[in-house]
């Protein structure tokens, strides 16, 4: 799969994934997720970050959240 197929299929996915999620109620949006102690919410924050940090950006938080 070269470079512009791959940037495809993951445009793809994250408007199927926002499709998805485009119905969720309140309180859907606030359910426990299957990662303990994350909300639904949660999980979706941390799954769409990366597509707003940089590089540098990450390492940054990585380094100075203790590599947790």
């Amino acid at each position: 799969m070269n470079k512009a197929e791959t940037w495809s299929m993951i445009h793809r996915e994250r408007a199927a994934l926002a499709d998805d999620l485009r119905g969720l109620s309140d309180e859907q949006w606030d359910a426990a997720s299957l990662c303990a102690g994350w909300s639904v919410r949660d999980v979706v924050a941390h799954m769409t970050a990366s597509a707003k940090i940089t590089v540098p950006s990450f390492f940054f938080k990585l380094i100075s959240s203790g590599f947790s």
